[in-house]
This record gives C-alpha cells, structure tokens and sequence, in this order.
C-alpha cells in the first residue's frame, strides 16, 4: 500500500506546519512517545504562527531560536522546506492504514480504538 504523496510546495509555511502535524497525529496514532508526538504538534503551531521568514530561519540556522522548536524538529522542517517532503512521514504513512487519520475525526472513535481495529484486522 502506497500511502506516500507528491511533495508539497516547498516554500508554503502552512504547507510544512500541516506535515509536521500529520506527522504528530500519525505518531500518535501508532503509540509512539507521546511527547515526541506532541512535539510535532507544537512545532507545526510554531511555523504556523511564526512571524518571521521560514526560510530566512532555516538559510541562517536559526530555527532553533523559535520556542517549541529543537535541533531534530529543525532538520525536518529543513527536509520539508528544501525537498518538499519528510522521510519520517512517509515512512509513517507507509506503516498505518490508509484513511486512519480521517478515521480518528469519527465521533467516539478514539485512536485507541482505532489502533485496537487496526490490530484486529490486519
């Protein structure tokens, strides 16, 4: 099953927040670390609502000045700015079933459920 998708606009803030998002959901999804998880989430609020130019941040090596944002998150959001795409990401779609993030948007459907259905079937 082939989960991957084409790249992204390489220099869209909003595009790269909405990967490192994906990225949070699916590593939770799968019961990674939650607070390696979490930090996804707080890194791709961190672009999202940054002020200043992403891609001055990551030409100077300063992406770690900006709050919630450490030397790993920095060198993903440097791969998705630069390529388009995230290895880890792709990795993680290749992993868990196709759809599993819509899944967990259905009402009472937790993602330990989701993980539980997951296992079950395969």
């Amino acid at each position: 099953m082939d989960n991957a998708s084409p790249q992204i606009e390489c220099h869209d803030r909003q595009a790269v927040a909405r990967l490192l998002h994906e990225t949070g959901a699916l590593l939770k999804l799968k019961g990674e670390n939650r607070f390696r998880a979490a930090a996804y989430e707080t890194g791709a609020r961190a672009i999202a609502e940054l002020r200043e130019d992403l891609g001055t941040l990551i030409d100077e090596h300063r992406l770690t000045e900006v709050p919630g944002i450490g030397p790993a998150l920095a060198g993903v959001i440097s791969e998705i700015w630069q390529s388009g795409r995230s290895a880890q990401l792709e990795h993680l779609r290749e992993e868990l079933p196709k759809g599993a993030l819509e899944l967990a948007e259905v009402p009472g459907l937790s993602l330990k459920k989701i993980q539980a259905l997951w296992l079950a079937l395969g």
